[in-house]
């Protein structure tokens, strides 16, 4: 991939990444109060529940627009290792970025072994720090799973998950 289509990768990731802002911007109600959010005009003709939606919704905006702001700097900081000439190695083993992983995300930082260890790695240790599962003593396991059930490990399926999975018949 040459300079000209790594530019144009990251201009139109940055163009959408900013509408996304943006348009999360408006929605959060940046810069407006919670009374111009609500459309009331004064809180006590507010239900505490109607209220409590409110406040929830817009906590899920200001999450999603805190991450579409962290992706604007990593197109940033993209643009940063295109000048140096380390765009496209994995910052853990210097290694090409397959260019189909640049593609899909031109910002990428690793390769997509190192970025999916990354994650699972993260997963643990956030695992561990809540109490989930998870042996400390094996922090390089990667199947740790928060939904798992051990005493569902029989391979079976009930009768509602056999529906769910259009299987004929429920194993015994």
């Amino acid at each position: 991939m040459d300079s000209q289509q790594i530019n144009d990768l990251l201009t139109a990731a940055e163009t959408d990444h900013r509408r996304e802002v943006t348009e999360l911007e408006q929605f959060a109600g940046i810069g407006q109060s919670p009374r111009d959010l609500s459309g009331e005009l004064d809180d006590v003709g507010q239900h505490p529940g109607d209220a409590a939606s409110e406040t929830t919704e817009r906590e899920v905006d200001m999450g999603l627009l805190e991450d579409a702001r962290s992706v604007l700097d990593e197109i940033d900081a993209a643009r940063q290792r295109l000048v140096t000439g380390t765009y496209g190695r994995c910052e853990t083993c210097d290694e090409p970025i397959a260019d189909d992983r640049l593609e899909a995300v031109p910002w990428a930082r690793r390769c997509r072994d190192h970025q999916a260890s990354l994650e699972r790695s993260t997963t643990w240790l956030v695992n561990n720090v809540s109490g989930s599962v998870g042996n400390p003593e094996d922090a390089d396991s990667t199947a740790i799973d928060p939904m798992w059930d051990p005493e569902d490990d029989d391979q079976s399926l009930s009768a509602e998950e056999s529906a769910m999975h259009g299987v004929d018949e429920p194993a015994p």
